[in-house]
């Protein structure tokens, strides 16, 4: 459970774990209204890390993705310091905190927003006049098929090293979700009824080209992971949600 006396001690950061980070995303959640979909396990994951991100560009704080004493006062609770830690003494297990590669933040700025469209589709299927086990078919094959293509892909891309071609990678898996999603979609839709048309004006106005621009900027070193994440994110939103 989060600790009662509302206050955090930090400062909190990718790797973080515990008591405090479980309040931090619930307080998160409630701050973006629910947009933000975090798994309070009390794991500072990438996710949570976007979220502070999104929580600092919105109080025009540092935008740094650490829960330092401004975002905390921010969030409403005080702020205490973490002793110093301790030295490590020789032949003793040194703990590991995974940081990400440019590349798996990026990958999660394109995953989140799909994961949430797809969703929105399944929503849309169950509502639709097809017969029970149609509908459960077609919500699977949205699962199954398109949404776990585009995860495998994006897996495999930010287990390869950075190449010249990523960016132009990105855009293919972009151009490839968007002719999976219309061709299964609008067939399915038209078929048995349901908002067809909105849907398919959604993926039409997924803008690969932008989201290469975007990376190929990051690849320059004229913009750091996060805010290329962040730009990237916002492409994704304004078209699919």
């Amino acid at each position: 459970m989060p600790m009662s006396d509302d206050t955090i001690t930090g400062p909190l950061r990718l790797g973080s774990k515990g008591e405090d980070v479980e309040l931090l995303q619930v307080l998160l959640m409630a701050a973006s209204g629910g947009a933000a979909r975090l798994d309070v396990d009390g794991a500072f994951d990438i996710r949570t890390h976007r979220a502070v991100l999104w929580f600092q560009r919105q109080r025009k704080l540092w935008v740094d993705g650490i829960v330092g004493p401004r975002t905390t006062a921010a969030l409403g609770l005080k702020y205490k310091t973490q002793p110093p830690r301790q030295p490590v003494v020789p032949g003793t297990e040194v703990p590991s905190v995974h940081m990400p590669t440019a590349q798996q933040i990026v990958a999660d700025a394109l995953l989140q927003p799909v994961v949430d469209f797809v969703q929105l589709i399944d929503g849309e299927i169950g509502k639709s006049g097809a017969g029970e086990e149609d509908k459960k078919k077609a919500i699977e094959a949205m699962n199954d098929i398109i949404l776990d293509s585009f995860r495998g892909k994006l897996k495999r891309w930010v287990e390869t090293p950075v190449r010249e071609s990523a960016a132009l990678d990105i855009s293919m898996y972009i151009l490839e979700l968007q002719v999976n999603t219309l061709q299964f979609v609008a067939t399915y839709l038209k078929k048995h009824g349901g908002k067809v048309a909105a849907i398919v004006d959604r993926v039409n106005r997924l803008d690969a080209g932008a989201i290469e621009r975007i990376f190929r900027l990051l690849l320059d070193g004229k913009q750091n992971a996060n805010e290329a994440a962040w730009d990237i994110g916002q492409v994704m939103r304004r078209a699919l949600m």
